[in-house]
Protein backbone atom coordinates (compact mmCIF):
# COMPACT_ATOMS: atom_id res chain seq x y z
CA UNK A 1 0.00 0.00 0.00
CA UNK A 2 1.62 2.93 -0.90
CA UNK A 3 1.84 6.30 1.51
CA UNK A 4 -1.40 8.22 0.15
CA UNK A 5 -3.51 5.45 0.79
CA UNK A 6 -2.51 4.71 4.15
CA UNK A 7 -2.74 8.10 5.08
CA UNK A 8 -6.28 7.64 4.18
CA UNK A 9 -7.24 4.47 6.37
CA UNK A 10 -5.45 6.21 9.34
CA UNK A 11 -7.81 9.68 8.82
CA UNK A 12 -10.60 7.00 8.20
CA UNK A 13 -9.55 5.32 11.79
CA UNK A 14 -9.26 8.57 13.55
CA UNK A 15 -13.01 9.37 12.28
CA UNK A 16 -13.94 6.11 14.30
CA UNK A 17 -13.21 7.79 17.78
CA UNK A 18 -15.77 9.59 19.68
CA UNK A 19 -15.92 13.21 18.90
CA UNK A 20 -16.32 14.42 22.48
CA UNK A 21 -12.64 12.68 23.20
CA UNK A 22 -10.98 14.48 20.02
CA UNK A 23 -12.38 17.90 20.90
CA UNK A 24 -10.88 17.67 24.48
CA UNK A 25 -7.25 16.94 23.05
CA UNK A 26 -4.73 19.79 23.15
CA UNK A 27 -1.16 21.07 21.31
CA UNK A 28 -1.37 17.20 19.71
CA UNK A 29 -0.06 16.00 16.49
CA UNK A 30 -1.33 13.02 15.17
CA UNK A 31 1.74 12.59 12.62
CA UNK A 32 2.42 9.00 10.39
CA UNK A 33 5.95 7.55 10.12
CA UNK A 34 7.33 4.72 8.48
CA UNK A 35 9.00 2.88 11.71
CA UNK A 36 10.02 3.99 15.15
CA UNK A 37 13.72 5.07 15.42
CA UNK A 38 16.09 3.22 17.73
CA UNK A 39 16.29 5.89 20.01
CA UNK A 40 12.01 5.51 20.27
CA UNK A 41 12.46 1.60 20.36
CA UNK A 42 15.70 1.89 23.06
CA UNK A 43 13.73 4.84 25.06
CA UNK A 44 10.65 2.10 25.52
CA UNK A 45 13.08 -0.87 25.78
CA UNK A 46 10.94 -2.65 23.83
CA UNK A 47 12.46 -6.34 23.07
CA UNK A 48 13.20 -6.86 19.10
CA UNK A 49 9.80 -9.29 18.38
CA UNK A 50 7.69 -6.15 19.57
CA UNK A 51 5.62 -4.47 16.95
CA UNK A 52 5.53 -0.79 18.02
CA UNK A 53 2.17 0.51 16.00
CA UNK A 54 1.63 3.70 17.97
CA UNK A 55 3.67 6.01 20.70
CA UNK A 56 3.06 8.74 22.28
CA UNK A 57 5.34 11.84 23.35
CA UNK A 58 4.98 15.06 25.07
CA UNK A 59 3.43 16.35 28.18
CA UNK A 60 0.67 14.83 29.45
CA UNK A 61 -2.72 16.90 30.46
CA UNK A 62 -2.35 15.78 34.42
CA UNK A 63 1.11 16.94 34.13
CA UNK A 64 0.69 20.52 32.48
CA UNK A 65 1.31 23.47 35.29
CA UNK A 66 0.43 27.20 35.46
CA UNK A 67 2.94 27.39 33.24
CA UNK A 68 2.71 24.73 30.00
CA UNK A 69 2.74 26.70 27.03
CA UNK A 70 4.45 28.35 24.22
CA UNK A 71 6.15 24.66 23.73
CA UNK A 72 6.03 22.13 20.80
CA UNK A 73 2.72 20.11 20.54
CA UNK A 74 2.45 16.76 21.68
CA UNK A 75 2.90 14.11 19.16
CA UNK A 76 1.39 10.70 18.37
CA UNK A 77 2.60 8.85 16.38
CA UNK A 78 1.30 5.99 14.10
CA UNK A 79 4.27 3.56 12.28
CA UNK A 80 2.94 2.47 9.18
CA UNK A 81 5.30 -0.29 8.30
CA UNK A 82 4.53 -2.64 11.55
CA UNK A 83 0.70 -2.06 11.11
CA UNK A 84 0.89 -2.63 7.29
CA UNK A 85 2.53 -5.99 8.44
CA UNK A 86 0.43 -7.07 10.82
CA UNK A 87 -2.47 -6.25 9.25
CA UNK A 88 -4.47 -8.63 6.66
CA UNK A 89 -7.00 -5.94 5.26
CA UNK A 90 -7.43 -2.35 4.81
CA UNK A 91 -10.56 -2.70 7.25
CA UNK A 92 -7.87 -4.34 10.07
CA UNK A 93 -5.51 -1.42 9.17
CA UNK A 94 -8.54 1.25 10.22
CA UNK A 95 -9.41 -0.75 13.65
CA UNK A 96 -5.56 -1.11 14.47
CA UNK A 97 -5.19 2.77 13.82
CA UNK A 98 -8.21 3.45 15.59
CA UNK A 99 -7.47 1.30 18.55
CA UNK A 100 -3.69 2.25 18.71
CA UNK A 101 -4.64 6.31 18.65
CA UNK A 102 -7.48 5.33 21.44
CA UNK A 103 -4.56 4.41 23.46
CA UNK A 104 -2.05 7.45 23.08
CA UNK A 105 -4.38 9.82 23.40
CA UNK A 106 -5.03 8.01 27.17
CA UNK A 107 -1.84 8.97 27.67
CA UNK A 108 -2.16 12.29 26.53
CA UNK A 109 -4.74 12.61 29.08
CA UNK A 110 -2.53 10.92 31.59
CA UNK A 111 -3.42 7.49 31.98
CA UNK A 112 -0.75 5.31 33.10
CA UNK A 113 0.09 2.18 30.65
CA UNK A 114 -1.48 0.13 33.38
CA UNK A 115 -4.31 1.62 33.12
CA UNK A 116 -4.89 2.28 29.94
CA UNK A 117 -4.76 -1.23 29.25
CA UNK A 118 -7.42 -1.58 31.53
CA UNK A 119 -9.50 0.88 30.25
CA UNK A 120 -8.44 -0.57 26.80
CA UNK A 121 -10.13 -3.96 27.30
CA UNK A 122 -13.58 -2.63 28.72
CA UNK A 123 -13.63 -0.34 25.24
CA UNK A 124 -12.82 -3.32 23.79
CA UNK A 125 -15.29 -5.28 25.05
CA UNK A 126 -18.02 -2.96 24.96
CA UNK A 127 -16.88 -2.03 21.17
CA UNK A 128 -17.60 -5.97 20.33
CA UNK A 129 -20.96 -6.14 21.62
CA UNK A 130 -22.11 -3.60 19.90
CA UNK A 131 -20.75 -4.20 16.64
CA UNK A 132 -20.87 -7.93 16.21
CA UNK A 133 -23.21 -9.21 13.74
CA UNK A 134 -24.26 -5.57 12.43
CA UNK A 135 -24.06 -7.23 8.86
CA UNK A 136 -24.96 -10.47 7.49
CA UNK A 137 -23.61 -11.59 4.58
CA UNK A 138 -23.85 -15.04 1.69
CA UNK A 139 -22.03 -15.15 -0.92
CA UNK A 140 -22.84 -16.89 -4.27
CA UNK A 141 -19.39 -19.16 -5.08
CA UNK A 142 -19.44 -19.49 -8.82
CA UNK A 143 -17.16 -22.88 -10.20
CA UNK A 144 -16.78 -24.95 -13.22
CA UNK A 145 -17.99 -27.45 -11.08
CA UNK A 146 -21.16 -26.27 -9.69
CA UNK A 147 -21.86 -23.69 -6.55
CA UNK A 148 -20.87 -24.61 -3.02
CA UNK A 149 -23.36 -24.80 -0.47
CA UNK A 150 -23.72 -25.82 3.19
CA UNK A 151 -25.85 -27.49 5.84
CA UNK A 152 -25.42 -27.02 9.45
CA UNK A 153 -26.67 -30.53 10.37
CA UNK A 154 -27.07 -29.68 14.10
CA UNK A 155 -29.75 -27.23 13.14
CA UNK A 156 -33.49 -27.99 13.89
CA UNK A 157 -34.42 -27.30 10.48
CA UNK A 158 -31.67 -27.51 8.48
CA UNK A 159 -31.33 -26.27 4.93
CA UNK A 160 -28.84 -26.08 2.02
CA UNK A 161 -27.42 -22.39 2.62
CA UNK A 162 -25.04 -20.21 0.26
CA UNK A 163 -22.09 -19.80 2.80
CA UNK A 164 -22.15 -16.76 4.95
CA UNK A 165 -22.97 -15.28 8.35
CA UNK A 166 -22.74 -12.68 10.63
CA UNK A 167 -19.36 -10.34 10.94
CA UNK A 168 -17.23 -9.89 13.95
CA UNK A 169 -16.75 -6.72 15.51
CA UNK A 170 -15.05 -4.28 13.32
CA UNK A 171 -15.94 -6.04 10.18
CA UNK A 172 -16.48 -4.19 6.83
CA UNK A 173 -19.30 -6.75 4.74
CA UNK A 174 -16.64 -8.19 2.41
CA UNK A 175 -14.28 -8.74 5.34
CA UNK A 176 -16.87 -10.71 6.72
CA UNK A 177 -17.64 -12.13 3.35
CA UNK A 178 -14.06 -13.48 2.86
CA UNK A 179 -14.03 -14.51 6.44
CA UNK A 180 -16.63 -16.94 5.95
CA UNK A 181 -16.06 -18.35 2.61
CA UNK A 182 -12.60 -19.86 3.89
CA UNK A 183 -13.93 -20.83 7.47
CA UNK A 184 -17.08 -22.42 5.58
CA UNK A 185 -16.08 -24.06 2.38
CA UNK A 186 -12.12 -23.76 2.78
CA UNK A 187 -12.03 -21.59 -0.40
CA UNK A 188 -9.65 -17.45 -0.07
CA UNK A 189 -11.01 -14.63 -1.56
CA UNK A 190 -9.95 -11.01 -2.59
CA UNK A 191 -12.19 -8.06 -1.91
CA UNK A 192 -12.09 -7.68 -5.70
CA UNK A 193 -13.51 -11.16 -6.07
CA UNK A 194 -16.38 -9.98 -4.59
CA UNK A 195 -19.42 -8.29 -6.27
CA UNK A 196 -22.39 -6.85 -4.69
CA UNK A 197 -25.65 -8.56 -5.79
CA UNK A 198 -28.18 -7.25 -3.32
CA UNK A 199 -28.11 -5.44 -0.15
CA UNK A 200 -31.12 -4.36 2.07
CA UNK A 201 -31.62 -3.25 5.55
CA UNK A 202 -33.46 -5.04 8.33
CA UNK A 203 -34.46 -4.97 11.70
CA UNK A 204 -31.63 -5.14 13.40
CA UNK A 205 -28.70 -5.82 10.77
CA UNK A 206 -27.91 -4.99 7.22
CA UNK A 207 -27.49 -8.38 4.75
CA UNK A 208 -24.91 -8.06 1.72
CA UNK A 209 -25.69 -10.69 -0.95
CA UNK A 210 -21.95 -11.63 -3.14
CA UNK A 211 -21.29 -12.98 -6.11
CA UNK A 212 -17.96 -14.41 -6.75
CA UNK A 213 -16.12 -16.18 -9.52
CA UNK A 214 -13.23 -19.11 -8.39
CA UNK A 215 -11.98 -20.98 -11.11
CA UNK A 216 -10.59 -23.86 -8.85
CA UNK A 217 -11.50 -25.66 -5.92
CA UNK A 218 -8.38 -27.08 -4.67
CA UNK A 219 -8.81 -25.72 -1.47
CA UNK A 220 -12.53 -26.87 -1.26
CA UNK A 221 -13.61 -28.39 2.29
CA UNK A 222 -15.57 -31.33 3.27
CA UNK A 223 -16.70 -29.80 6.38
CA UNK A 224 -16.82 -26.25 7.27
CA UNK A 225 -15.25 -25.14 10.58
CA UNK A 226 -18.05 -25.32 12.89
CA UNK A 227 -18.92 -29.52 10.94
CA UNK A 228 -21.10 -27.90 8.59
CA UNK A 229 -21.89 -30.28 5.48
CA UNK A 230 -20.41 -28.87 2.30
CA UNK A 231 -21.53 -30.17 -1.19
CA UNK A 232 -21.68 -28.44 -4.74
CA UNK A 233 -25.11 -27.79 -6.67
CA UNK A 234 -25.62 -26.39 -10.01
CA UNK A 235 -28.21 -23.45 -10.34
CA UNK A 236 -30.43 -25.20 -12.01
CA UNK A 237 -31.22 -27.71 -8.90
CA UNK A 238 -31.03 -24.89 -6.53
CA UNK A 239 -34.44 -23.45 -8.18
CA UNK A 240 -36.49 -26.69 -7.92
CA UNK A 241 -34.85 -28.09 -4.23
CA UNK A 242 -36.93 -28.08 -1.59
CA UNK A 243 -34.20 -28.10 1.25
CA UNK A 244 -32.79 -24.85 -0.68
CA UNK A 245 -32.80 -22.37 1.84
CA UNK A 246 -36.20 -20.18 0.79
CA UNK A 247 -34.67 -16.64 1.77
CA UNK A 248 -31.43 -17.61 -0.61
CA UNK A 249 -33.68 -19.28 -3.37
CA UNK A 250 -35.59 -15.46 -4.13
CA UNK A 251 -32.40 -14.01 -4.55
CA UNK A 252 -31.38 -16.19 -7.86
CA UNK A 253 -35.02 -16.48 -9.25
Amino acid sequence: MDEAGFEKLVNEGIKLIPENFLRQLENVAIVIEDEPTPEQIGKLKLRKDIALFGLYEGVPQTRRGPHYGMTWPDKITIFRKPIEAYAASAEQIREIVKNTVWHEIAHHFGSDEGRVRKAEKERLKADKLYNKGKFAVAVMVETPQGLPLVMDFKKPAPFWKFPGGRSEAGESPAAAAIREIEEEVGLKLKQSDLELVHHEKRLNHEFYFYRARVASLADLKNKGNDGESVRLFTLEQLKTMIDFFPNHRKLIL
